[in-house]
């Protein structure tokens, strides 16, 4: 057991925010003392974001080299060095996201900054990879304590390709703050208050797809799908397309081009959402759809579960645990969807019911409260 443990969470924070700010908020609340290395920014953060170092004006002016190839190996790692230098303490535990070969050159640094070292694998960044980025970052993985993967089904992905790295594998998981208070939210009040906010009939299907503007999202194939059963929707339905993160104005400028030749009944989401206004559009809908290319669950996936939408999920989709614990939801090929949705449509009360004990499995399953101390007991193992 630690006594005023020290840990850095070294990362890409803007690519990461949510959850990097939630996870530091939670080993906070544990008892530790968390820094937050920016790579992307080349800032760290001290203390649960208490205060912040940054580069120096005179230096800021090289930050647009540092994203040049010729001098981005180089210039990152100097970056890094200057500002954890300034800290004067060794952290016990460096936590590095992510578990790929981008992190490898700041190895050395991290070495003499921290008395162990992990990463953590998010699924994606391992899950996407060719083989040959995958053995580039060996090096990574021969240098620290352990491994941290959430999600089985990447793990066992992770063990089939790295089977000498078994051993080094520990189990934790992101929450996910919204999740309480949808827990609390989900009601049938709240949502004919909520459909009457966004002037929506009680009684019309809102199908929800995707959950931010990113092309593996397959946002394409959703509407190429919902274009086949036109004729299996009903007079009153809306098609939601939440764009407000990973914001990509080409992408989202040619989707809104997409939907409008469509004819569908659509409304695209570009603007900052609150939580509760996520909440409430996880309660208005009535199924979400998601085929992203590659997952490892996003938060937008349990929160819909726990919403009681019928979500209709890609079968490639690494979701086996999900299953296991006991959720309902729908898994399909792209070549099925059609079928699939249609399916769920034509007999969307029945399928209303299946959903019933979802809200209480997540719960149980994804909050923080319920998954903080996995990290906690990995950090002082």
């Amino acid at each position: 057991m630690f006594i005023n443990m020290k840990v850095l969470i070294f990362g890409n924070y803007s690519g990461g925010k949510v959850f990097f700010d939630e996870l530091i908020e939670w080993l906070s609340k544990v008892g530790l003392t968390v820094d937050m290395y920016d790579w992307g920014k080349y800032e760290l953060h001290i203390d649960n974001f208490s205060s912040k170092i940054s580069l120096s004006p005179k230096l800021k002016v090289l930050e647009n080299l540092a994203n040049r190839k010729y001098f981005a190996g180089i210039l990152k790692v100097f970056f890094a060095k200057l500002i954890l230098n300034k800290i004067k303490y060794k952290y016990d535990v460096i936590d590095i996201h992510y578990g790929n070969a981008n992190n490898i050159k700041y190895l050395s640094l991290l070495k003499r900054k921290g008395n162990k070292l992990i990463t953590s694998i998010w699924g994606s960044d391992f899950h996407r990879l060719p083989n040959e980025a995958r053995n580039k970052a060996k090096e990574l993985y021969d240098n620290v304590n352990y491994i941290i993967i959430g999600n089985p089904e990447v793990k066992n992905e992770f063990v089939k390709y790295f089977d000498d790295y078994e051993y080094k594998i520990r189990s934790a998981g992101f929450g996910d703050n919204k999740l309480e208070t949808l827990y609390e939210e989900v009601s049938n009040d709240n949502f004919r208050k909520y459909r009457k906010k966004y002037s929506l009939d009680i009684n019309s299907l809102v199908i929800t797809c995707g959950y931010k503007a990113f092309h593996v999202l397959q946002h394409y194939e959703m509407i190429d799908a919902i274009e086949k059963i036109k004729e299996n929707l009903p007079q009153d339905y809306l098609l939601i397309f939440p764009l407000t993160y990973h914001k990509n104005e080409e992408y989202i400028r040619n989707l809104k081009k997409r939907l409008a030749e469509s004819g569908l009944k659509y409304l695209v989401l570009e603007d900052y959402l609150t939580d509760q206004e996520v909440i409430e559009i996880r309660i208005i809908s009535d199924i979400y759809i998601t085929i992203p290319k590659s997952d490892h669950a996003s938060s937008s996936f349990v929160e819909y579960l726990m919403a009681n939408n019928i979500v209709v999920a890609g079968d490639w989709l690494p979701y086996k645990m999900h299953y296991d614990m006991g959720l309902y939801f729908e898994s399909t090929s792209i070549f099925n969807l059609p079928t699939k949705l249609s399916d769920v449509i034509r007999d969307l009360p029945a399928y209303k019911l299946k959903v019933k004990e979802n809200r209480d499995i997540v719960l149980n399953n994804f909050s923080w409260k319920n998954r903080i101390n996995n990290w906690k007991i990995i950090y002082e193992e």
